[in-house]
Order: C-alpha cells, then sequence, then structure tokens
C-alpha cells in the first residue's frame, strides 16, 4: 500500500513541473533525427550501389540489414534498459549509433556496408526502448498518451527531413 502512495504521490509531485515537456522535445528531436538516419540510405543508395559495383540483391540486403538488427534487439533492449537503467544505457547506444552511421562513411566495400548497417541497427535498437521508459517514469497516466503521439510523430518527421 505505501508503493501505491509513493507512485500516487511522485506522479502529483511530475505533474507539477513543466520540465517533463522540456525532456519529452529532447527526446522528439533525437528520435526525429534517428528516423532521419534510417531513411538516409533511400537517398544514397543509387551512388553507393554504383561505387561499390552492387546488384539490387545486395543494396536491399543493406536496407534489410539495419532493420533485422534492430528488430532482433528490440526484445533484448528491454531487458538490458530494465536491468542498467535509462541513464547507462541510453548514452552508450546513443554513442554506438553515431559510431556506426560515422563507419559507414568509411565503408570500402558492400561486405563492410552490411556489416556497419546491422552494426547500426542492434545500436540503435535501445535508444526508443529507453525514450518509452522515461515517458512512462515521467508523464502522469493522463498526458502519456500525448506524449507518446509525439514520440510516434517524430518516427514520421524525420524521413521528411532527408531529401531536402
Amino acid at each position: 500500500m505505501s508503493q501505491v502512495l509513493g507512485a500516487n504521490a511522485e506522479n502529483k509531485a511530475s505533474a507539477k513541473s513543466n520540465y517533463r515537456w522540456v525532456v519529452m522535445t529532447l527526446i522528439f528531436f533525437v528520435y526525429t533525427m534517428a528516423a532521419a538516419d534510417r531513411a538516409n540510405i533511400g537517398i544514397v543508395l543509387p551512388f553507393v550501389k554504383s561505387e561499390f559495383n552492387m546488384t539490387n540483391t545486395e543494396a536491399g540486403a543493406i536496407v534489410s540489414l539495419f532493420f533485422i538488427g534492430y528488430s532482433v534487439a528490440q526484445i533484448p533492449a528491454g531487458f538490458v534498459v530494465k536491468r542498467f537503467g535509462v541513464r547507462m544505457i541510453f548514452p552508450l547506444f546513443m554513442i554506438l549509433t553515431s559510431v556506426f552511421t560515422g563507419l559507414l562513411g568509411t565503408a570500402t566495400s558492400a561486405l563492410q556496408m552490411k556489416f556497419n548497417r546491422l552494426a547500426l541497427g542492434l545500436a540503435e535498437a535501445p535508444l526508443p526502448v529507453a525514450m518509452l521508459s522515461t515517458m512512462n517514469h515521467w508523464f502522469p497516466p493522463k498526458e502519456k498518451g500525448t506524449a507518446v503521439g509525439i514520440f510516434l510523430a517524430a518516427a514520421k518527421f524525420g524521413p521528411v527531413l532527408v531529401p531536402p
């Protein structure tokens, strides 16, 4: 019973502060960039295909390997975030995501591109888990739907930024 009362007090305390909306704004921008990062391969793929003399199948594998790594790592990412916490996992995997994104530009073969895309998917998978966990802890129940809606909008807004 005391845990329930403590949780209610915590929700009331967080509801008085608007800082959660600052956090939500940061989450929106980070996830927009992550979604843009996912979509940018579609813009550069014709050039990559030409540079590495790839078949359509190889080019498709480069696109798909990101999503294979991303989807395979989602469930374990939940356990990792629960075990080690958002404060440890989010910065670590944000750095890994940046490293593997940068390494894509240094690839000298189609095989390196495939490896880096797979690694990028594995590295990026914990980010939305950590963001959703943050929203779950920072927002009272009546605002969680709005927060998740903003989060999902970021996923759709990111690819809009890529073509320009």
